[in-house]
């Protein structure tokens, strides 16, 4: 399988320093975007019209823990460097200090701004104290209306906390796997394959989880721990927003001195 995906790599880098490909659209990672071998194909083939960055956020926040290589993502390389004609940059979560951190980073002016709200109306927020947080996720899970919920993500802070609870989900009956960025990649793309098709319930993990998922009928996203940042909160809670509108609403509760988030369907 590399072998195979390194000649589709270098005939894609071929036919981009030839100017074989007429009009190409290409899905790129940042890492695979700033490759050198990759850089110098884009600069010596045809020019690059536009360049669209999702996730546009991790260029001023996400990006000291998370992916670093959208920080090199910046106006000098894309119009300076390769020539880029226009620069899209899409987020759904941005204060007006990661606007101004995005903006200045891509020389955006502010009149090439458009900001759209989307709020739905049938989000549902609520709390209440726990005093095991290991236990009572447990109770939770199994009680309504999380009992008839197919896929589940529990988020985590830190690594060990997703092994450690999706152990003991599995030795309660509730088939569960840990996701973060220690495991390896193959195996992380197991497990998403594995909750992608609803062949497992549960996937305990840290926000490594849940950019590019394509599941749309996610039931329930819970936050073992209050999420870091109001903007990480409203990011993670897309999963729960871009289900069918008319069976989704959120829970928000806070348990015990840490703070749990939950979001899933409400049935009309």
């Amino acid at each position: 399988m590399s072998s195979c995906v390194t000649i589709l790599r270098t005939s894609l880098i071929f036919q981009l320093r030839t100017s074989l490909i007429f009009q190409p659209v290409l899905f790129v990672s940042p890492e695979r975007f700033l490759n050198k071998e990759f850089l110098s194909a884009i600069s010596a083939g045809s020019a690059v019209s536009l360049v669209v960055i999702d996730e546009a956020h991790c260029i001023s926040e996400w990006s000291h823990n998370f992916r670093p290589s959208f920080m090199r993502l910046r106006a000098s390389l894309l119009h300076r460097s390769l020539n880029v004609g226009f620069v899209l940059a899409m987020t759904a979560t941005a204060t007006t200090t990661t606007l101004d951190a995005i903006m200045s980073a891509l020389d955006i002016p502010f009149t090439n701004l458009i900001q759209n709200a989307h709020l739905r109306d049938n989000l549902r927020l609520s709390a209440s104290l726990i005093k095991n947080r290991m236990k009572d996720l447990l109770v939770l899970i199994k009680s309504p209306p999380f009992a008839d919920v197919k896929g589940i993500i529990v988020y985590c802070k830190f690594q060990s906390e997703t092994d450690q609870i999706s152990r003991y989900l599995n030795d309660n009956n509730i088939s569960a796997k840990s996701y973060h960025s220690g495991i390896f990649a193959k195996e992380r793309g197991n497990v998403q394959e594995l909750f992608a098709s609803n062949k497992i319930r549960v996937v305990v993990a840290t926000v490594a989880f849940g950019m590019g998922l394509d599941k749309r009928d996610v039931g329930a996203v819970i936050h073992y721990s209050l999420p870091g940042s109001l903007e990480e909160y409203v990011q993670l809670k897309w999963l729960a927003e871009d289900m069918d509108e008319d069976e989704d609403a959120a829970d928000f509760k806070i348990m015990h001195d840490q703070s749990h988030l939950y979001f899933f369907p409400r049935r009309r």
